[in-house]
């Protein structure tokens, strides 16, 4: 499984996203930075063309330092929420989302990478466009 980074997302468009996502031409990033994450996750923005993506990697790996950093005395079915298809139900349920909530409220999800994890996703944004993670 590809790990993403600052370092090869660019080289991970260019070579998994080119020729699946058609409103990206000459996969030109203009700019990645680190969007947030948590303990079993990555989320990285990138700026490509005209277009702002975000990417979502599930690392299955670190449920392992979860399970550290809680104690061995956690019970296996705490961790029920975290298994391989996780990302899999999280593509179904923003399909969902987006047919109940007004237009532009749900990110789309422009494609699933499930041998790496990974979800690329648009911006969330309000009707007028306005990105509302700056309002």
């Amino acid at each position: 499984m590809l790990i993403l980074s600052e370092d090869n997302l660019a080289v991970y468009i260019k070579e998994h996203l080119v020729d699946k996502l058609d409103f990206i031409t000459n996969a030109k990033v203009q700019k990645v930075a680190v969007a947030g994450g948590g303990l079993v996750s990555a989320v990285y923005k990138a700026r490509v063309g005209n277009h702002n993506l975000f990417f979502k990697q599930a690392i299955p790996g670190k449920l392992d330092k979860v399970k550290e950093l809680v104690g061995g005395d956690v019970p296996e079915d705490a961790f029920i929420v975290w298994y391989d298809e996780r990302q899999s139900a999280e593509v179904k349920a923003l399909q969902i989302f987006r047919r109940a909530v007004p237009e532009g409220f749900v990110p789309v999800v422009h494609h699933h990478d499930t041998q790496n994890h990974i979800m690329v996703l648009s911006e969330v944004c309000g009707p007028s466009g306005v990105v509302l993670a700056d309002v």
